[in-house]
């Protein structure tokens, strides 16, 4: 693999759910974690309708009080093809508002779905504006983010 100009290092930290579910901090690398498994069972395991189980299952855990510790070591390469299911922008928005829907009794529920949709409108704003617009159209915001107003520009130019 090739390390990415974009990629970024983060210290070592500790997630809890607020900090997932809010994108508060950096999340960890999914192919690298390593989970004990009577936790992984104490949980209730993976659901297989999800596709993004991987976020899933670190907002359960981390819901059930145990935290998650991401280390600041690169412990993979991920290669960069057109394939990834992170460039599939419509799949990775429906799939990760419906492992949020898991969630939809926590107080913060509908600030995590804007953040998320928020994040992937600046995202998407100058490859697709017709997703971007869709995605604008779903956030519910409270307060006009820098995020909203960047996406915008982005879709203007």
């Amino acid at each position: 693999g090739v390390l990415l100009k974009k990629q970024q290092f983060h210290p070592q930290r500790e997630l809890e759910f607020d900090d997932l579910f809010l994108n508060l901090k950096p999340g960890c690398a999914t192919p690298t974690m390593m989970m004990r498994t009577d936790i992984v069972r104490k949980v209730g395991g993976y659901d297989s309708q999800l596709k993004v189980e991987d976020v899933y299952i670190q907002l359960k855990i981390c819901e059930a009080g145990y935290k998650i510790i991401s280390i600041n070591d690169i412990c993979s390469y991920y290669r960069i093809h057109d394939n990834n299911m992170h460039k599939d922008y419509r799949f990775m928005i429906e799939n990760v508002l419906q492992t949020f829907a898991h969630f939809k009794d926590r107080k913060n529920y509908q600030l995590a779905v804007n953040k998320f949709l928020e994040s992937m409108f600046l995202k998407v704003a100058r490859k697709d504006k017709k997703l971007a617009w869709e995605i604008f159209t779903r956030i519910q915001p409270k307060k006009f983010s820098s995020k909203l107003f960047r996406g915008l520009i982005k879709m203007a130019f």
